[in-house]
């Protein structure tokens, strides 16, 4: 009778910690940001210096950091929505303004270089332009020293 009980503790954890882990993420995935909202109704233009950086060859486990430069060739406020990379070895950083139209703007993307040989990691950039992501490209070559 005890394990029975026992067993039935448990499940209701379990439960109830479930039922809590799907009600953060519903109200985690549901909010409405004010940046999205103002985005969604001032499309912009953006022009990048590049979309592509061959970062060359890397030391392993020694981080490097490239810039995109780009520019807000539009007549309305560039809103940066969000920034995701392929994967966890790529670490975006954004600018943490809305960029005015014709001033310049710069996305930081560190590269983590830990496995040996070839790479290309992509970037989506979401903004308020009308084709939006953008997609920027970092490749180049991980070695021993």
């Amino acid at each position: 009778m005890t394990r029975k009980k026992n067993m039935l503790f448990w499940i209701a954890i379990i439960f109830i910690g479930i039922l809590s882990i799907l009600l953060f993420l519903q109200v985690f995935l549901s909010r409405t940001d004010h940046r999205t909202i103002k985005a969604e109704k001032n499309p912009t233009t953006i022009s990048f210096d590049s979309t592509t950086i061959d970062m060359g060859s890397l030391v392993l486990y020694q981080p490097k950091e490239v810039a995109f430069r780009f520019i807000n060739t539009g007549k309305k406020p560039l809103v940066i929505l969000a920034v995701r990379a392929s994967c966890g070895c790529t670490t975006p950083k954004l600018p943490e303004k809305i960029i005015m139209p014709g001033e310049m703007g710069t996305i930081l993307i560190t590269y983590n270089a830990a496995n040996l040989g070839l790479f290309r990691k992509s970037i989506n950039i979401y903004t308020n332009i009308n084709h939006s992501p953008v997609s920027l490209e970092i490749y180049g070559e991980v070695k021993k020293k």
